[in-house]
This record gives C-alpha cells, sequence and structure tokens, in this order.
C-alpha cells in the first residue's frame, strides 16, 4: 500500500509541474518571449493557411524587389495575419509555422546565460538573406518591431566577427513578435478544425499502475489480480483501484458544438474567400465578378464582425472593383470589334464583287476636257473623275473604237496603260477596253476641269506657259 501511495504523489507532482509551466508561458503582448515560443492569439480570424505552392518566401518587405526572402512556408502551414495592403499580407511569427525560423542579434547587444541570452539594449533583430545563402555579412534588412532592452532569445550559434573591431553576431530563434511580408494570393482564412488542431493539446492525466500486495508477506500467492489503471483526477480525488478485468467502456459520441455567430461569420468569410480565388481564376470577361462585389459588400457592412474582417472584406471589394472595371472596357471593346468585323465583311462583300464583276485598271465617271480639247495645239483627251468625290483621276486616250464624246458623264470601266506624260505633267491612260458601268450620269461629276480653265484664253503659239496654266487648273480639281 505504501508504493501505492508513493505512485499517486509522484503524479499529482508531475501534474501540478505541467501547470505551472503552462501558466508561466508569455501573455500575447508581453515584450519579452524566447524564440520559437508559440503566443495564444485571441482573433480567430486572423489565421491563414498557406493555400498554394511549396516553399512560398516569407519577405522582409511587401515587395519583391524592396524585400528579400528570409524564411519559407509548406502548403498546409498556418499564420497569423495583421493585415493586408497591396496584395501584400503582414504576418506574425506567432505560429508553429515558424518555429524553425532563426534571425542574426549582434553580440555586444545581447547578454549570454547558456542556451540563452538577455538583450541589454534595444536593438533589431536581422533577418538571414535566402538569395545570399543566409550569410550574416549580406543580412542587412531589420524585421519589426525593434527588440526592447529585456527580452531573452533563445541562443543558436555565435558566429565571430570578420573584423577586429566586428563583435560578431548570435544566430537566435525568431521570437513570436516579429513581422513579415507574403503574398497574399498564396493565403486563405484557416477553417474552425484547422485553427482547433493548431492549438496546443491539454495535457493527458496521469496514470498509474497499482499493485495488490498478498495477504500473507511469505507465502506464495494463491489468488493474484490482474493489474489495473489507476487515473488520477485532481488532487482531492481519491485513489481508485479496480480489480479484475474491467468491463469494456462505452463511448458515447460527442455532440458538435453548437456554431456561435463569431464562427459563423468566420467561416462566412473563409467560403466568400474560396469562391474570391476562384473568380479570379476565370476567364475575366465571364466571370462573376459583380456578383462576388455585392456578397464581400454586404459583409462588410455587417457592424457584428471584426475590425480584421472588414479590413479584409473591403480589400477584396476593392479589387472587385477593379476587375468589374476591365470586364466592362473589354465588353464594350469587343463590341466595337465585333461592329468592325461586321462592317469589313461588308466592305469585302462590296469589294469582292466590284472586283468580279469588272477587275478594271480604273473606274470613274468620263467626262469631256476643256483644257485638252483637241484646239489648236491641245491634244484631245478625256477627264476621268473619281465617282465619289469628282477628282481628277487620269486623261483617257481616245480610242476610234468608243464612242467616248456619247458617253460623257456616264461611269465606265478602263483596263488599259496608265502612265505620267512628262511633256504634258499628268497622268494618262490609254485604254485597250472600255466597259459602260451606268447609264445614267453620275452626280458630282462635271463636264469641266474647274471654273478658271473654262476662261482659259486660247494660245496660238503652243507656248509651254499655256500648258503650265492647265496643269495648274487640273491640279485644283
Amino acid at each position: 500500500m505504501l508504493r501505492t501511495q508513493t505512485i499517486v504523489v509522484w503524479g499529482l507532482s508531475g501534474l501540478f509541474t505541467t501547470s505551472i509551466a503552462l501558466a508561466q508561458q508569455p501573455a500575447p503582448g508581453a515584450p519579452a518571449s524566447s524564440g520559437g515560443s508559440t503566443l495564444t492569439i485571441p482573433d480567430s480570424d486572423r489565421f491563414y493557411v498557406v493555400d498554394k505552392g511549396m516553399n512560398v518566401n516569407v519577405r522582409t518587405a511587401a515587395s519583391v524587389e524592396g524585400g528579400y526572402p528570409f524564411f519559407q512556408l509548406q502548403a498546409g502551414e498556418i499564420i497569423e495575419v495583421i493585415d493586408e495592403k497591396y496584395g501584400w499580407a503582414r504576418v506574425r511569427t506567432s505560429t508553429p509555422a515558424f518555429a524553425k525560423a532563426f534571425g542574426y542579434v549582434r553580440a555586444d547587444a545581447i547578454t549570454a546565460d547558456g542556451t540563452t541570452g538577455v538583450v541589454s539594449r534595444r536593438t533589431s533583430m536581422r533577418a538571414p538573406n535566402l538569395n545570399q545563402k543566409g550569410r550574416p555579412s549580406a543580412s542587412f534588412e531589420a524585421l519589426d518591431p525593434a527588440l526592447p532592452a529585456g527580452t531573452r532569445l533563445t541562443l543558436l550559434e555565435q558566429i565571430p566577427g570578420a573584423r577586429a573591431n566586428d563583435p560578431g553576431n548570435w544566430k537566435v530563434k525568431l521570437p513570436a513578435t516579429q513581422m513579415a511580408w507574403i503574398n497574399a494570393k498564396l493565403l486563405r482564412p484557416a477553417t474552425p478544425a484547422e485553427i482547433a488542431a493548431m492549438m496546443p493539446k491539454q495535457p493527458k492525466p496521469v496514470t498509474a499502475v497499482a499493485e495488490v500486495p498478498t495477504t500473507n508477506a511469505g507465502a506464495s500467492p494463491t489468488n493474484t489480480a490482474d493489474p489495473t489503471a489507476a487515473t488520477i483526477q485532481t488532487p482531492a480525488e481519491k485513489e481508485t483501484v479496480v480489480q479484475g478485468t474491467p468491463s469494456p467502456a462505452t463511448s458515447t459520441p460527442e455532440e458538435p458544438a453548437e456554431m456561435t455567430p463569431q464562427v459563423q461569420r468566420a467561416q462566412r468569410l473563409a467560403e466568400l474567400d474560396n469562391a474570391f480565388r476562384a473568380v479570379l481564376k476565370e476567364d475575366i470577361e465571364s466571370a462573376e465578378l459583380e456578383l462576388l462585389q455585392r456578397q464581400f459588400t454586404k459583409f462588410a457592412k455587417d457592424p457584428e464582425i471584426t475590425s480584421a474582417q472588414e479590413a479584409t472584406a473591403q480589400s477584396r471589394v476593392d479589387v472587385l472593383v477593379l476587375k468589374i472595371d476591365v470586364q466592362d472596357r473589354l465588353a464594350r471593346l469587343k463590341s466595337m470589334r465585333d461592329q468592325t468585323r461586321i462592317d469589313g465583311e461588308n466592305i469585302t462583300a462590296t469589294r469582292m464583287a466590284m472586283d468580279t464583276r469588272a477587275p478594271f485598271d480604273m473606274v470613274g465617271a468620263l467626262n469631256a476636257s476643256v483644257v485638252f480639247s483637241g484646239n489648236n495645239t491641245m491634244p484631245l483627251l478625256f477627264r476621268l473623275q473619281d465617282l465619289a468625290g469628282g477628282q481628277t483621276i487620269a486623261y483617257v486616250v481616245p480610242d476610234d473604237r468608243y464612242d467616248m464624246a456619247a458617253w460623257t458623264g456616264l461611269s465606265v470601266g478602263i483596263i488599259g496603260v496608265a502612265k505620267y506624260d512628262e511633256a504634258l505633267q499628268l497622268k494618262i491612260i490609254t485604254p485597250r477596253r472600255i466597259d459602260l458601268l451606268a447609264q445614267q450620269p453620275v452626280r458630282g461629276a462635271t463636264t469641266a476641269e474647274n471654273k478658271d480653265t473654262d476662261k482659259a484664253p486660247e494660245d496660238t503659239s503652243g507656248s509651254s506657259a499655256a500648258v503650265a496654266e492647265a496643269d495648274s487648273g487640273d491640279e485644283s480639281d
């Protein structure tokens, strides 16, 4: 019986020691914390899960260019998000995911005491630069917040200085209070079950095996009881020894805990955030952006949500508003493209019809030329004008096979050789074939080049000045 009581006392002592150790854990806002310790975070909506990729970089700043990586996380690990801006999440190194993270502190700022050390003055925690293999000499970025005097750190390794006046560095475990940055696109809100799985487990009850002494100390036992487990509940309870074979325990399934409004809101935000990430993967022209934007707006206006939940929802609304604007612009651009395509098809069809009907070198309204009428020294040429604007396209050399004088004012198609006449300083075409395209006169086409040339005086000398004056009139058409 004395041995049994000794076992009971030993079990109670272990439970009391465990309770003291748990009670001595630092508070969430305590400035002095040992490296690698896990803090208890009150706001469950701050927990997020690394949802995409392996070796996700944790950076010293909210920028790929402005901050280098100093630690890497794996998919499924849970972190605490403080806030978000510009697509980057600011996280605190308070969860077990950062258990292996470390940093550098100047050796002259720490008073070493075995495996731990105390910060002697306010100093900074420098993050190891993974781009430079974590070398202390290349690790210059300081993490927020600075370490106040009195902070106790877990020492990992002392690194001597490279110069005579260099005190060197201590490699220490990263405290649970440091801040860092992660790409927010790689995160999603943690579910209540994932948060519960991350929290430290409660210590199991201490069990001891009790032996039942025989009736006679020197005699061989005639009745031996099977050893049983004595469960120690609290110091006030008595030891219970059950002899014989215990009856099978009947397990009663635990009823699921009723979801509180806070948990329901956290789960609602997680569902909306999952939908947000799925929508971003869809084609922006057909994604349900406005519907999701309305859902996030409604959630953000709930007066019962926390400030962190409101900030998360509002950041999603801001992103969706930008996406919706892009979606609207793309829709308008697509409409314009479709209209342009239709107009282009119509133009192509018209052009094909014209080309199929008559592959002419030139098409226009045929008219007589006042200047080149064949009188005196001027050659006889007919004027070919544009059907729409009336500008002169070229001058046509007469052909005895066609009665061009009878076709004046009508639209014709000409196949022939076009060239620029140096002597006359204009473009002429010698027809091989002329087809009449319309029997009605063309509006806008006149039989005179312009009013000035109609009144030009006759030149019987054949000088080049008259030709130059006529060219001037043609150029004005």
